[in-house]
């Protein structure tokens, strides 16, 4: 299992958790609760991040198939900024490897936010003595499989917000993009795995 018909994606289930957070606030509550007894048997929620107070977990689902391995869908709200953070991860070997995933990814999906964040205030940068901003060329490094991260919703953005910013990408392989930012070639990047 799962059936060979199944085509959910990571993406579908960042997409349903939204729409279930958005459209059913009333029916959250439940994801977030550690026990519960149906039927005279005593069930545990194995989303084993609820009740952290560090990372502010307070659902959504964890799942397994054979053909996915261990997978979760946290929802977490950022304790300092108090907006929500959907975050799907699959493909582990256990429920310890998927919380350990989990504690690892949350705190740089906030980082990873808080820099575009960050970078739209840059964009929009208010004129200086009336006269519109210069045209700002930026280097955008991004991996060869930019659909992982959006890339096509985050240019839109930066050219909605910032119209003086004029990206430019370079594509290449996650440490090469890493070394291009770290050497100042590239202003941005987009990489997997670990910085130094």
């Amino acid at each position: 299992w799962p059936n060979a018909e199944h085509t959910t994606t990571a993406h579908d289930l960042a997409t349903l958790a939204s729409a279930l957070i958005r459209n059913f606030p009333q029916y959250y509550r439940y994801l977030s609760e550690r026990e519960f007894t149906y039927h005279g048997i005593r069930q545990f929620n194995r989303n084993l991040l609820l009740g952290s107070t560090s990372m502010q977990v307070d659902g959504l689902k964890t799942g397994h198939t054979e053909a996915a391995g261990y997978g979760i869908t946290l929802s977490a709200k950022d304790p300092a900024t108090g907006r929500r953070q959907v975050l799907v991860i699959n493909g582990l070997n256990s429920e310890a490897d998927r919380a350990a995933e989990g504690e690892r990814l949350l705190p740089a999906a906030r980082d990873t936010v808080q820099a575009a964040e960050r970078f739209a205030q840059l964009a929009r940068a208010a004129p200086v003595d009336g006269q519109p901003a210069p045209a700002v060329p930026v280097v955008v490094g991004t991996i060869l499989d930019p659909p992982a991260i959006r890339l096509g919703e985050f240019l839109r953005a930066v050219r909605e917000r910032g119209p003086q910013l004029h990206p430019e990408l370079r594509h290449g392989i996650s440490g090469s993009v890493l070394r291009e930012v770290q050497e100042g070639r590239v202003d941005l990047g987009f990489f997997l795995g670990e910085t130094d």
